[in-house]
């Protein structure tokens, strides 16, 4: 084996590994919102968002000079399940407001 090379197996041998179900996966998240620049918006957001105990650790909100009434809103939550962001994004994501997908990264501490 070559020199600091991660072994394709980390447990021991014989041993089955163990594989966590990903919706219970708790982490950090950051999540990039593209919406409509108008009142009521972040309430939406944070309202779902907070029904599905995912809590906001950060927010930045930028309009956009180019599309005209929109916006992006960047948010960083603290430790959330998977699951539970997974639900309150798939009903932000319908919402009229929202005018494309939101962007969703995993943050591993």
């Amino acid at each position: 084996m070559a020199s600091g090379r991660v072994p394709s197996f980390v447990h021991d041998e014989g041993e089955e590994p163990q594989l966590q179900n990903i919706a219970e996966l708790s982490s950090r998240y950051y999540l990039r919102f593209s919406v409509r620049d108008q009142p009521g918006v972040l309430s939406s957001i944070t309202g779902a968002l907070s029904q599905h105990g995912v809590s906001i650790e950060q927010m930045f909100q930028n309009v956009e000079a180019t599309d005209e009434g929109t916006a992006t809103v960047v948010m960083f939550t603290h430790h959330a399940k998977e699951k539970d962001v997974r639900e309150a994004l798939a009903g932000i994501d319908k919402a009229p407001h929202v005018v494309a997908p939101t962007r969703v990264l995993r943050i591993i501490d």
